[in-house]
């Protein structure tokens, strides 16, 4: 897996919907892939959670019809 640094996150400011998050796949947490808020940081520092490093991701959601399961 590529490790996700702070040079490789996009400025988010008036990016089109959907915009990339940084997600941990250990606890599922999601912080902002918005550059500039990392502006305090090296740009070669690598993001990690829970000793990881985060993916650069796309969040989808999928809607479904309710089926109710026979019981």
């Amino acid at each position: 897996m590529k490790k996700t640094r702070i040079c490789d996150l996009p400025d988010l400011f008036g990016a089109p919907f959907p915009r990339p998050i940084l997600y941990c796949g250990q606890c599922g947490n999601e912080e902002s892939a918005h550059r500039p808020d990392y502006f305090m940081l090296p740009e070669d520092r690598v993001l990690t959670c829970c000793g990881v490093p985060m993916r650069l991701v796309i969040k989808a959601t999928v809607y479904e019809p309710y089926e109710k399961k026979a019981s």
